[in-house]
């Protein structure tokens, strides 16, 4: 593997203590920084040791494939100067550099590309784990609710029902309290027959003979009770029929009521029902994505994007090398001149003539 060549900065030499330490500048040498193995850890402490450039980073991913300290926020300076150097080993050759360069970049880029999916991964878990949360509070929420709500519409009913009740028992007892009166006037006219025998005992009564106006007036009072206690039982009668009507009519209203009711509860229930499978559904939903993002394995080969403009490669047949040095010269013709834009020629205007 070919490495490529960096300025090297002078290096600085430590020795351990003990000793009698004296500093020495090596040049193009790597740096070296011995220290007691017990006191290795204190160093490290007290000087921690600065962040590489990404012009390190660079070479150190082309020479070693390390990529080691690279993150999304270096990457793009890292991946433009790996796209750099390719392009300037395929310019003089060295195809063996460009190769290297080429595997940093999909070393690089793979790795990028791994931590920022890792990194959406995790906003979209998070997001979608307080999206769940929310959506399970509401759900507990919403069943809370409508438990009240159709625990108060039962106990109005209950209550409503009872009202209705007690107002159907006091039309009864008002409609009783005129059974216990005088019957209606229509059932206290005598009939025809003791008008007439009271006409005869007064005739009978003035001609004299009182014993047989006594008669017919013992049988006047007779037939008055007699008719009286028929009419009774005929205003009975027509009261129980009426009575009977009435107590229908307040059960069939009763009934009527309380299938309302129960139609009102069965719709209540049925949009409480409706409500909490969407709700329900909504869980699931969020569930089934964030079990599917905990689940779904990560793509290890991430697309590479294009080389920006200024690192792109040189078609091969644009240029050859001269033989006698390692100049590279555009091959003739290679790069078009840009063309002039054609006069359109003018079109005769045969209309006029």
């Amino acid at each position: 593997m070919t490495e490529v060549s960096q300025p090297q900065s002078p290096r600085v030499r430590i020795a351990p203590r003990g000793h009698n330490s004296s500093v020495k500048i090596e040049k193009n040498r790597p740096a070296m920084i011995e220290t007691a193995p017990e006191e290795k850890g204190m160093d490290e402490i007290i000087n921690p040791p600065s962040p590489q450039s990404p012009e390190e980073l660079a070479n150190k991913a082309i020479n070693t494939l390390d990529i080691e300290g690279i993150t999304i926020q270096n990457s793009k300076p890292i991946v433009a100067i790996i796209h750099n150097k390719r392009y300037q080993a395929m310019t003089i050759g060295m195809m063996d550099v460009a190769k290297q360069c080429d595997a940093a970049a999909r070393a690089v880029l793979a790795k990028v590309g791994s931590m920022k999916e890792e990194a959406s991964i995790s906003l979209k878990y998070n997001d979608l784990e307080q999206k769940l949360t929310a959506a399970q509070n509401d759900y507990d929420q919403l069943k809370l609710r409508w438990d009240q709500v159709i625990s108060n519409a039962e106990k109005n009913k209950i209550k409503e029902l009872e009202t209705l009740q007690k107002e159907n028992e006091k039309e009864l007892a008002d409609l009783d309290s005129t059974f216990n009166g005088d019957p209606p006037p229509s059932f206290k006219k005598l009939s025809p027959k003791i008008v007439e025998l009271r006409h005869t005992i007064y005739v009978t009564g003035k001609s004299g003979n009182l014993k047989e106006a006594s008669r017919l007036k013992q049988m006047l009072e007779e037939m008055i009770e007699q008719e009286k206690a028929q009419n009774r039982e005929e205003w009975k009668a027509v009261f129980h029929i009426e009575r009977d009507e009435l107590e229908k009519s307040l059960d069939q209203k009763y009934q009527l009521r309380i299938e309302q009711l129960d139609r009102d509860l069965i719709k209540m229930n049925r949009y409480r029902d409706r409500e909490l499978l969407r709700a329900q559904r909504s869980i699931d939903h969020l569930q089934e994505k964030l079990d599917k993002l905990v689940n779904e394995p990560l793509d290890d080969s991430p697309r590479i994007p294009r080389a920006p403009q200024t690192a792109r490669v040189p078609r091969r047949n644009m240029f050859f090398k001269n033989k006698s040095s390692s100049i590279i010269i555009p091959k003739r013709g290679a790069i078009s001149k840009p063309s002039t834009p054609r006069t359109p020629r003018k079109r005769a205007n045969y209309a006029s003539n």
